[in-house]
């Protein structure tokens, strides 16, 4: 008798500990599902390696989801900026030419499916291409 009142007080035990961890598993995602998320867009990469590594540790640290959009984000290799997702725009620094309005394109798609929070803009080329991709959203993240 005694071991039967045992044995139930045990599934009870481990039905409350599965329900309990299930609960903290939804509050896990639910807190990956609520990180505030910022781009930071520059012509290229340059700007970014010699100015915005402190700005990019400071979004981090304060939970942000980092993301880069740059000409040649390959050449952000670095240990400490692995973790951030990287897009490759065509930016040029002539104004009229051909492939900003292929950056234009794709700078629209990536507004579209990223659902950014923020927008971080720099250099004069790579900032009007991005303001003009933000009019085709219905939801605009602010822009700093």
């Amino acid at each position: 008798m005694l071991n039967l009142h045992v044995t139930k007080a045990f599934d009870q035990f481990q039905n409350g500990l599965k329900l309990l961890m299930a609960h903290e598993k939804s509050q896990a995602e639910k807190m990956v599902m609520n990180k505030k998320k910022i781009l930071i867009v520059s012509t290229i990469s340059q700007t970014i390696r010699s100015f915005l590594i402190p700005h990019i540790h400071f979004f981090e640290d304060k939970d942000y989801e980092v993301s880069i959009a740059t000409h040649d984000s390959e050449l952000l290799i670095d240990n400490n900026l692995k973790k951030i997702k990287k897009y490759e725009i065509p930016f040029q620094r002539k104004v009229l030419h051909f492939k900003n309005f292929v950056a234009l394109k794709n700078m629209k798609r990536i507004m579209q499916q990223g659902n950014f929070d923020l927008v971080y803009l720099h250099t004069p080329v790579a900032s009007a291409i991005t303001r003009m991709a933000l009019i085709f959203l219905k939801k605009r993240p602010r822009i700093i």
